[in-house]
């Protein structure tokens, strides 16, 4: 059994039949009704999303060991080229720098906030890229477990959102019907402006005609 699948063992809980249950939304459903279902979707993924965050919290402690013997490597004693040592331990300092500021970032993010999680993965993924890269050319054991972190913080994301596409789709689906509502709201209220306006346009010929 793999460190994923043991992980969600200990924080896994078998989901409930009614938030498994599917419901049909259109424009002919009242405002009321979308804003209390939109309401209800939010507190399940911010219950779910309190599950993932344990989660989280165990790969991020075995992140922070794993980056800490990556702090300790010492390049001095290689025999290789003195540009290629450079560019490693350059490597090495800036991964560290953006990995421990991710964690923070990720450890104080809201527990319900799904989507900060996402965005802030995405971007350490992509500020991360360039010194990872670096810092392997000479650093292969410690460098290699820090991958393996990440690579589960990814999957766990991954895992996630695929576990909750339904209600994270019935949620955009929700939202998307409340903008088009409030757009026909307001065009309808424009309409009745203009037409007020047509109005005292129309009286005030009539009155100049009389």
């Amino acid at each position: 059994m793999g460190f994923l699948d043991k992980l969600r063992k200990i924080f896994s809980s078998p989901v409930p039949k009614d938030e498994e249950k599917k419901e049909e939304f259109s424009l002919e459903t009242p405002i009321s009704e979308l804003e209390g279902k939109k309401k209800e979707i939010d507190e399940l993924i911010k219950g779910k999303t309190k599950g993932l965050h344990d989660e989280f919290s165990v790969v991020f402690d075995k992140l922070e060991e794993d980056l800490d013997s990556l702090s300790k490597v010492d390049l001095s004693g290689k025999r290789e080229n003195e540009k290629i040592k450079q560019i490693s331990e350059f490597g090495r300092r800036d991964y560290l720098m953006i990995a421990n500021k991710f964690i923070e970032t990720m450890r104080n993010i809201r527990e319900s906030d799904f989507d900060k999680i996402n965005s802030e993965l995405e971007k350490f993924l992509k500020a991360s890229a360039k010194s990872h890269y670096n810092a392997t050319f000479l650093i292969g054991k410690e460098i290699g477990e820090v991958s393996k972190d990440v690579k589960n913080i990814k999957e766990l994301v991954k895992r996630f959102s695929i576990d909750n596409s339904d209600l994270f789709s019935q949620k955009d689906k929700i939202g998307n019907l409340l903008k088009e509502k409030e757009e026909i709201k307001g065009r309808a209220k424009k309409r009745e402006e203009i037409s007020k306006e047509i109005e005292k346009i129309k009286k005030i010929i009539k009155e100049g005609e009389e």
